[in-house]
């Protein structure tokens, strides 16, 4: 019988021994939080620790701002597998909180949708819905208002997990929705954009359709970003934006066209994907390609306007304004004036997410290294926690705790504490 030649066989043996090897091996790269669930053994856990990183690496030191209190799953029947192969999804739909802040509501591409205990991230109820969550749920009282991206609007109790009533829209829905009170003369309303420019209003507690309105397009291109402005409700009137690069306002009773403004100035990528903010007398827009757009509310009447691409929403701190965008850049302007205060840039961050600001700091997340947490008079690093997938969804804030929804399809919560000096890994 003839042999196989040695070099064969050691060639077959270093492949099936080291292939396994090198897939398992991190190797010195970004390591996932630990997920603390049932089938995990404890080498895993300890590999999916959380990779603090950040300044004075010389030191092995750096400031805590928050400390780890819970890791899980939205899905109680999850298994932490790790495959260097599998394919990677991003999770854009931020939790949301009840508002007495006990439970935590968190749903993303496994068309399920959870309840947490935001103490201790313990199960509360899982179920099933028709699409994927691209937009954070609404909580109002005892209800969760959830779209998907199958066009599907369910109106869900919050302590059981049971569908209160449900809405199939014309459209993917992108963007967080917006409730509105009812009074002597309108009804309790909920307000949904979609992903192909139209705004729909439904009656808040059996979701039949009040009005819709249908934006047509001023541009005939179709090169646009995915994504949709979420409608910004203020007093009598809401305000959303569109794909061909117009802001509207409307009237919350009938849909009624008050204003529209074009913040177009090219003909590629003049989405207005992120929410429309109001300060005062004034609204801040941001265009994709054009930038963040100060406009005069009660009329639109543009004021001026600061050129970053790919940009998220603006978030104000007494005077100020800060802004991220899909390049790694946090840029500080005065809101009045536009002008720039300070800018940092972080390139190992990838897109950052919207940004909580607080009187001291700024947190955000960024889609390929985790969680930052920077300095609000300058934008300097305090500190990181890495995550090998990264963070899409924005931080969400209540009281004293910080919680995320990362690449990797778990939730963690934070305990917002006092500063302290910590050691830290030198990775970077």
């Amino acid at each position: 019988m003839h042999k196989p030649p040695r070099r064969f066989v050691f060639g077959c043996l270093v492949f099936f021994v080291g292939l396994p090897w090198w897939a398992c091996s991190s190797s010195q790269q970004q390591v996932t939080f630990s997920a603390f669930v049932r089938g995990a053994s404890k080498a895993k856990r300890r590999l999916a620790y959380p990779v603090l990183f950040g300044p004075n690496s010389h030191t092995g030191a750096q400031t805590e701002i928050l400390s780890l209190l819970w890791t899980g799953s939205p899905d109680p029947d999850s298994r932490f597998v790790w495959n260097r192969w599998e394919i990677q999804t991003e999770e854009h739909a931020a939790p949301a909180i009840s508002q007495d802040g006990q439970q935590l509501y968190v749903g993303g591409s496994s068309q399920r949708l959870s309840c947490m205990a935001t103490r201790t991230g313990k199960h509360c109820w899982t179920r099933t819905i028709q699409g994927r969550l691209a937009a954070p749920p609404y909580t109002h009282k005892e209800v969760v208002f959830v779209g998907t991206t199958s066009g599907m609007i369910y109106a869900i109790h919050r302590k059981t997990g049971k569908t209160k009533w449900k809405y199939q829209a014309e459209g993917e829905i992108l963007s967080e929705m917006a409730y509105v009170e009812g009074d002597k003369e309108t009804s309790p309303t909920l307000l949904a954009t979609t992903g192909n420019d139209q705004l729909y209003a439904l009656h808040a507690e059996n979701g039949k359709l009040l009005w819709r309105h249908k934006h047509e397009s001023s541009t005939e291109t179709t090169l646009s970003v995915r994504g949709q402005s979420p409608p910004t409700v203020h007093k009598d009137k809401v305000y959303t934006g569109f794909s061909d690069g117009t802001l509207g306002a409307f009237q919350v009773g009938d849909g009624s066209v008050v204003w529209q403004k074009s913040l177009r100035q090219q003909e590629r990528f003049m989405d207005i994907d992120a929410p429309v903010v109001i300060r005062g007398a004034y609204l801040y827009a941001v265009s994709y390609n054009t930038g963040l757009h100060a406009l005069r509310l009660q009329d639109g009447q543009k004021l001026w306007t600061y050129a970053i691409q790919g940009a998220g929403p603006p978030t104000f701190h007494e005077d100020k304004l800060y802004l991220s965008n899909s390049e790694g850049r946090v840029v500080c302007l005065y809101a009045l004036s536009g002008n720039k205060i300070w800018e940092q840039r972080y390139k190992k961050a990838g897109a950052f997410s919207s940004i909580i600001a607080t009187p001291t700091y700024l947190f955000l997340s960024g889609n390929r290294n985790g969680l930052y947490v920077l300095r609000r008079d300058g934008g300097h690093l305090v500190q990181a926690l890495r995550l090998s997938r990264g963070i899409s969804a924005p931080p969400v804030v209540f009281g004293q705790r910080l919680f995320v929804f990362a690449n990797s399809g778990f939730v963690f919560g934070f305990s917002m504490g006092l500063e302290r000096n910590i050691r830290f890994s030198t990775e970077e």
